[in-house]
């Protein structure tokens, strides 16, 4: 699963990898979150992923600079 991945290339250290990584867990996102009655669960995750890869990206553009 991509979100397992990212998570653990972002503790790993692998900062640019985690970041794409949560790209390809976003566009994955599992079609029974976008039902109605997970609307809430689904935001949720979705900023959840989000602000994972703002980190990914912040902390890889950290090590660049």
């Amino acid at each position: 699963e991509w979100l397992t991945f990212a998570q653990d290339s972002l503790d790993n250290g692998f900062y640019t990898i985690a970041s794409k990584a949560f790209a390809n867990a976003l566009v994955h996102i599992h079609p029974s979150h976008l039902d109605s009655t997970n609307s809430t669960l689904k935001k949720n995750k979705v900023n959840d992923i989000r602000g994972l890869q703002t980190l990914a990206k912040s902390l890889s553009a950290q090590r660049s600079g």
